[in-house]
């Protein structure tokens, strides 16, 4: 595409905007498979944007066309409704990717001496799967839009309820039985922290390390849990809450679950559910574990790739903040031959990189720097920077207004969020759920009945509005607001 497209093509349509922390080559390897998952889904699927900025380090903008997610997620429920069997043989693809990432990984680590042209080996094979992974990992970007646009209607109508009520059931009904992977977590730590001193805590942490080891890995770098790092923050946690109350969170955990469980039931004899209900809900049910499941996997992903570019900075001399700049293919060449990327090009993508991906392009991509791609950006950035705010309720509270003071959190690590605050950001990852428990509520600009935000805040009881797509752009730190819980719209009453 040349400027002229570009601009064209950002003008004419609208997208879903995200932000988070992350590095360039994640971005260039995640968006250069969602501009091809048309092999994989066959619907239309570019072209796609990514923004990378300087600000807060690495802020990178995920810009997708919204009725390319629409038309993928639409198709991937008309296949449903045709045959259940695509729903599960799409999902049972993308595990069996997974299996084959998995399995690089464990022969990467067990290799006696690594060498550049073993790595250069894994590193490429491990690139080409994780390709494969994001082509497939695609359809959970819609965050389960389409179970709000088309099956809670369908319900509503069918069963003569409002929308709201019909969309409450639809949550409950939908929601996991099992406990979500962020409470699987958190249970095994508060059991740490209750077996300080105690024989038995070597066995959680055994079965912590092994299955929750990325969990503090975000979009840009890998951090290393060790079983020290791992007693010091259960010693923390005892000592800032004491015992009783782990006893009591602990407690609370399970019999929340207890509660959705014995509430899902109450449901099903209170309403007379039709064929259609029951094979909706079992789509909802299915898509809202299936992208549960993605995000602990590709967040384990991240963590062994990350740690592979560690090595890759250390065995070539490079600054790790420098080769995050590098693209996929850029860091293969580097591997093979040794050629690294100039001084000068790295130092327009720190400076900032609007770059676009086409179908059928992997390795043609156009990147445009500095002013004029932020003012392409800036293009994009005016459709959703209304002075209006407003979203839709993922989590309800007992009042019908909740008044609070928000603090904007971009990078959970670093900035600082005092309990009772209302938390404010983008997109909720997995290293936010601290956070979200100390909160007094959460606002996100993502939206989706089965994004993170959506299930986290309901297992926590949290009042969530979500998907205001500019929440982070109107909201300031210490703002007074008050959330309608009812209707998703978000006031300022004081400054």
């Amino acid at each position: 595409m040349n400027r002229k497209e570009v601009s064209d093509f950002i003008t004419q349509n609208n997208f879903d905007v995200q932000s988070a922390r992350a590095c360039f080559y994640v971005m260039d390897a995640v968006y250069s498979a969602y501009a091809d998952s048309e092999k994989i889904h066959k619907s239309k699927y570019s072209p796609i944007i990514f923004y990378l900025t300087p600000d807060n380090l690495q802020l990178f903008y995920q810009i997708l066309p919204k009725k390319y997610m629409k038309k993928l997620s639409n198709k991937i429920y008309s296949d449903y409704q045709k045959n259940s069997k695509n729903l599960e043989s799409l999902i049972a693809g993308h595990l069996g990717v997974t299996k084959k990432i998995d399995a690089l990984f464990n022969q990467y680590y067990n290799e006696n001496e690594l060498n550049e042209k073993i790595i250069l080996k894994y590193f490429s094979k491990i690139n080409k799967l994780f390709y494969l992974w994001w082509q497939y990992g695609i359809i959970g970007e819609d965050k389960g839009e389409i179970i709000d646009s088309e099956i809670v209607p369908k319900f509503q109508k069918r069963h003569n309820l409002n929308y709201e009520k019909a969309k409450e059931i639809i949550n409950e009904l939908s929601h996991p039985d099992e406990l979500t992977f962020f409470n699987q977590e958190r249970i095994l730590f508060l059991k740490i922290c209750l077996s300080i001193g105690k024989k038995d805590i070597q066995k959680y942490i055994t079965e912590y390390l092994k299955k929750f080891f990325w969990i503090g890995t975000d979009f840009y770098q890998a951090k290393l849990i060790t079983e020290k790092s791992l007693i010091e923050d259960a010693i923390r946690e005892i000592k800032t809450k004491g015992e009783k109350k782990i006893k009591e969170e602990l407690e609370n955990i399970t019999r929340g679950n207890i509660n959705r469980l014995q509430n899902k039931t109450k449901i099903k004899e209170s309403i007379k559910l039709n064929q259609e209900d029951r094979a909706d809900l079992k789509f909802c049910e299915k898509i809202v574990s299936w992208f549960d499941l993605r995000k602990f996997i590709y967040m384990g992903h991240f963590y062994h790739i990350f740690a592979m570019l560690k090595e890759i900075a250390k065995r070539h001399k490079i600054d790790y903040y420098m080769l995050s700049f590098y693209s996929t293919k850029e860091i293969e060449e580097l591997l093979d031959s040794g050629k690294k990327v100039s001084k000068s090009l790295l130092q327009k993508r720190q400076g900032s990189v609007f770059c676009i991906y086409n179908y059928g392009n992997i390795n043609k991509k156009n990147y445009i720097y500095g002013k004029e791609g932020k003012k392409l950006f800036d293009i994009i950035a005016k459709k959703f920077l209304s002075n209006f705010v407003s979203g839709v309720v993922a989590s309800k509270s007992k009042e019908k207004i909740v008044f609070g003071r928000v603090r904007i959190i971009i990078n959970p690590k670093n900035e600082k969020f005092k309990s009772g605050e209302i938390l404010v950001t983008s997109m909720t990852r997995i290293e936010f759920v601290p956070l979200m428990r100390n909160a007094k509520a959460i606002i996100t600009n993502e939206g989706g009945m089965a994004c993170h935000a959506a299930i986290v805040s309901r297992e926590l009881g949290i009042p969530a509005i979500i998907g205001t797509k500019n929440a982070t752009q109107i909201l300031k730190d210490g703002d007074q607001v008050e959330m309608n819980m009812q209707t998703g719209e978000i006031r300022i009453i004081k400054k």
